[in-house]
């Protein structure tokens, strides 16, 4: 939801007119996340627990409402999360925001396409080094510590319950065109994958890049404002110019992310793998 949301948002844009990690694409992309990330802090948990406003947040008048908070010229230091139930049939009960936390975590991500066009996008982990650090005996694999995907201060969407299913960030995603698989994107980092998919994804559909060049073109990653992660081959003056409009940006550079994926072009039927540089990857092909 949080993917589609900022999706949506940045629709109102002429993004691939606006350039590819220019500072005006780049500002509505921050911009659009601290909107999505305030309403996903808010609102999303365990559907087996709480009701969530689904068809709110994808609502193209909730989404025409959070963009018009979007100043293309200076960044709004004030987002708070929206009141998608408005566009609900179903009702529910505003819940109080809760601060939220992260952690380091080990998550991989790889996908599969078979000689028949079946395509798998697979997100896993096991969140902190190790896990708990338990081993299953005789199976050889660890048991995730995904507690801490949790919020910890009680009253909140994401509240530690019996039973219940931490919110996590991993976006495993297949985007399809008239009905068939065209591309597949996903990649570990916590907090940070949302975003990571997000910007492949605009890569490969905005910017039209081949797979390599979508997958190794410079990150940033923003949950709230002002801080702002970014990676090493962000151009300087971009930085500066977005500084000017009150983003602050880390001291030092950072990795985020590891993106693997697989392009289907459906004219020619031939596969494009792209891996990346960040860890551990590669593109293999078995005929």
């Amino acid at each position: 939801l949080t993917l589609l949301q900022m999706l949506k948002i940045l629709e109102g844009y002429d993004i691939n007119k606006l350039g590819h990690n220019t500072a005006d694409t780049l500002h509505l992309m921050i911009e659009s996340m601290h909107l999505a990330y305030a309403d996903r802090n808010q609102y999303l948990g365990d559907t087996d627990f709480i009701k969530i406003p689904a068809k709110g947040f994808l609502d193209d008048k909730y989404i025409a409402e959070r963009r018009s908070l979007i100043d293309p010229k200076q960044a709004a230091s004030n987002i708070k999360a929206g009141d998608p139930w408005k566009y609900e049939s179903d009702k529910a009960a505003i819940l109080e925001p809760v601060p939220t936390v992260d952690f380091p975590g080990e998550t991989t991500h790889f996908t599969v396409r078979d000689e028949w066009g079946n395509l798998v996008s697979y997100t896993t982990t096991i969140e902190d080094v190790f896990g708990s650090g338990m081993m299953v005996p005789g199976y050889g694999f660890m048991l995730n510590n995904e507690m801490t995907d949790f919020d910890f201060t009680p009253g909140g969407a994401n509240e530690v319950v019996p039973g219940k299913r931490p919110r996590s960030s991993m976006t495993p995603t297949i985007v399809f065109k008239d009905g068939k698989p065209v591309f597949s994107v996903g990649s570990p980092g916590g907090s940070t994958i949302i975003t990571t998919v997000l910007q492949v994804t605009m890569n490969l559909i905005d910017h039209k890049l081949p797979v390599q060049e979508a997958i190794d073109a410079p990150r940033i990653f923003s949950s709230s404002y002002p801080n702002v992660r970014w990676e090493a081959e962000l151009s300087k003056a971009v930085r500066e110019e977005l500084s000017q409009r009150g983003h602050k940006f880390d001291d030092q550079p950072s990795v985020i992310g590891s993106v693997q994926s697989i392009v289907v072009d459906l004219e020619t039927g031939k596969l494009y793998g792209g891996a990346d540089k960040r860890r551990e990857g590669t593109v293999i092909g078995v005929l």
